[in-house]
């Protein structure tokens, strides 16, 4: 793979350095629009919301503004992003376990989507609007004991139990608040569509039993993300065998169960709620890529192994997941399993097992599908980080973040005077 989006890889390395993130900003638009299209064509009243959390760089989210996708938010830092881009307020939708005061009053203000996680947070939303003298609409985040299968999640209040409910009627007669939505979110990298059609009609059992029993009509699900990246295969495929192949449906089959199962169970509304649905790793994960050099290689008991100058500092998820690994040059048809070392002092420093050209010491190596949970999950971990560019639509690469300089790494700390002590050389 020795091109990104026609621009040589070779060539970016030799003008911004090694490791560099490069993006591509056609085949992130080219994402959203087939998610938009996928969902809007079946679901006329729908939000689709960018899931900051999975890649927060400010350039990325300017493009998801652009596009028309509103703001997914999960704290003040992602909040402050999405108006530093643009976003209006009343676009953002504000989740998460964690809002401080001053949080959650900014967002009530701005008008924002506010998603509470638990009852705790309801009546703090309650004391807010008595402080500022308005009633806040509010989404209550609920889960399910057996969520397809998956094990019983921390975030939002459990309807089985009745603390669902219970937690609705208090909200419901609280004097500053009022109760218009419920949000649910099943994880990330859900490779099963019927996963969501099971989702969908927990939802609408569930506000119709408020409607029955609460007088109270709920304007919007809000159903998460979580919707595969087909680059970016599990190493374990969640539980499964390690080597069998990650295959997931195209996005209009989840589309289809979500919104199929919706419009069958919303009959008995007075009104169609609107659906919210908040992608991240569907738009960002394929459309990154992380440029790598090869700094040395050996064998050991006959495996051959490569270190590069980027690793798990810069992609931890490549503790879980299987990212596909290319030379930008190929320099042979024959391949052999390769183990890619991160440059780190850590034994669990490993990009991963890749059948591949064995790599010459210089040669740059491709890393697909990083856009997840890479950047905005890295860490200066013994290095800094680098340089972010994007090859625009005219093909140009572009500076979206500068790369960090040895001093950023402790610009921030201080050491006691009495600690400190000049350096000498001989």
């Amino acid at each position: 793979m020795d091109t990104i989006d026609g621009t040589r890889a070779e060539s970016l390395i030799a003008e911004f350095g090694s490791p560099l993130f490069v993006v591509s900003e056609r085949k992130m638009r080219e994402q959203i629009r087939i998610l938009r299209a996928a969902f809007v064509s079946k679901c006329g009243r729908c939000i689709v919301a960018y899931s900051y959390k999975t890649n927060y760089l400010p350039g990325l989210c300017a493009i998801a503004r652009q596009e028309g996708l509103w703001a997914e938010v999960v704290s003040e830092v992602e909040y402050g992003i999405a108006e530093l881009v643009g976003v209006q307020g009343d676009r953002i939708i504000f989740n998460g376990p964690w809002k401080s005061e001053a949080g959650l009053r900014r967002a009530a203000e701005n008008g924002s989507v506010l998603n509470a996680d638990s009852l705790d947070e309801i009546l703090r939303i309650n004391r807010i609007g008595e402080v500022i003298k308005k009633t806040i609409s509010v989404g209550i985040r609920v889960n399910f004991r057996d969520m397809c299968g998956l094990r019983q999640s921390r975030f939002g209040i459990n309807v089985e139990g009745g603390d669902a409910l219970s937690a609705v009627r208090i909200a419901r007669d609280l004097r500053r608040v009022h109760p218009v939505g419920l949000h649910l979110h099943l994880g990330t990298n859900i490779n099963d569509p019927f996963a969501y059609s099971v989702a969908a009609k927990q939802i609408c059992t569930f506000a119709k039993e408020l409607q029955d029993s609460l007088g109270l009509e709920m304007c919007y699900f809000d159903l998460g993300g979580g919707f595969p990246c087909a680059d970016t295969p599990p190493k374990w495929a969640f539980g499964g065998r390690g080597n069998e192949e990650w295959v997931t449906p195209p996005i209009e089959i989840y589309a289809e169960a979500l919104t199929h199962t919706l419009m069958n169970n919303i009959s008995s509304f007075k009104q169609e709620p609107i659906l919210i649905v908040e992608p991240g790793r569907f738009i960002v994960g394929p459309s990154v890529f992380l440029l790598t050099k090869v700094i040395s290689k050996k064998r050991q008991n006959g495996i051959l192994l490569v270190v590069v100058d980027a690793g798990l500092n810069l992609v931890p998820s490549a503790q879980y997941l299987r990212h596909p690994m290319k030379p930008a040059t190929l320099r042979s048809t024959t391949t052999a399993t390769t183990v890619v070392c991160g440059p780190s002092c850590s034994e669990y420093d490993i990009l991963g097992h890749v059948e591949m050209p064995e790599p010459q010491l210089g040669d740059t190596l491709v890393v697909c599908a990083v856009g997840a949970y890479s950047i905005s999950a890295s860490t200066q971990f013994s290095f800094q980080r680098p340089a972010v560019v994007m090859i625009g639509l005219e093909g140009e690469p572009e500076v979206l973040r500068k790369p960090e300089l040895h001093c950023d790494l402790w610009r921030l700390d201080q050491i006691p005077s009495r600690l400190q002590q000049r350096s000498t050389r001989e």
